[in-house]
């Protein structure tokens, strides 16, 4: 039986990301889809970190593998001042010091939360979780929609089409609103 244990503060060193950014930014530059529309998230939550911290937990195998929340990682690699992150790990065994969630009510509970804006794709007890999702009302300006942060992208790419993407270039504030309806 799986269960879903918790903790607040895992160093992100320890964390092993599916996709790291310097191969997020080559794929962009080769113009992959899925690339791109990382390459304008991550562009937004580097800005936005300025002023709102991490609070959605990653989500993380047994051994640590991100399976939720790369984008977030690379987006902290901009703030080498946070160490530290909230990580949910699926698994039949917890690491010592992790807390044991026993349903979604005490998730909610813990996350500051309610029931309804914890998102999952099915029970974590009988099937190893890919995705988890937070509702929380601080968080609905964020461009979650994956369609719009594509269409977003290659309005960008319109206008700017010798871009190149780089450290640099998400380090450099964009005014995505104004990609939205051109």
């Amino acid at each position: 039986m799986l269960e879903l244990f918790y903790n607040p503060r895992v160093p992100i060193q320890q964390l092993n990301p599916v996709l790291d950014l310097n191969s997020c930014i080559d794929q962009a530059n080769n113009r992959d889809p899925y690339s791109l529309s990382n390459m304008m998230f991550l562009n937004w939550m580097i800005d936005n970190l300025q002023h709102t911290p991490i609070q959605k937990p990653l989500l993380v195998d047994k051994n640590y593998r991100v399976i939720t929340g790369d984008t977030r990682l690379m987006a902290l690699s901009f703030y080498p001042e946070v160490q530290h992150v909230p990580v949910l790990m699926n698994s039949s065994h917890a690491p010592a010091n992790w807390l044991l969630i026993k349903d979604q009510t005490a998730l909610a509970s813990l996350l500051n939360l309610n029931v309804e804006d914890i998102i999952t794709n099915w029970d974590w007890h009988h099937k190893q979780l890919d995705w988890i999702e937070f509702a929380y009302q601080h968080t609905s300006n964020h461009p979650h929609d994956q369609d719009q942060r594509q269409k977003r992208i290659l309005r960008y790419l319109e206008q700017y089409p010798d871009t190149v993407f780089s450290h640099e270039w998400l380090s450099v504030s964009v005014d995505w609103s104004k990609f939205d309806n051109l």
